[in-house]
């Protein structure tokens, strides 16, 4: 919902931040499961902290 810091985060981590570092690691073909895309993982992150959760 716009105006809430969920929202802020999410528009922060998808526009202003720059991830294609993290685009070589991203590809997970040979084995085990699909990746997890970078910026969902740094959105939980990122929340987690916010919320209090420092245990990752």
């Amino acid at each position: 919902m716009p105006g809430t810091f969920e929202y802020a985060l999410c528009y922060i981590v998808e526009n202003k931040l720059d991830l294609t570092g993290f685009d070589a690691w991203y590809n997970n073909d040979k084995t085990g499961a699909a990746a997890y895309p970078p910026s969902v993982m740094l959105k939980i992150i990122l929340l987690g902290y916010a919320h209090g959760l420092i245990s990752s």
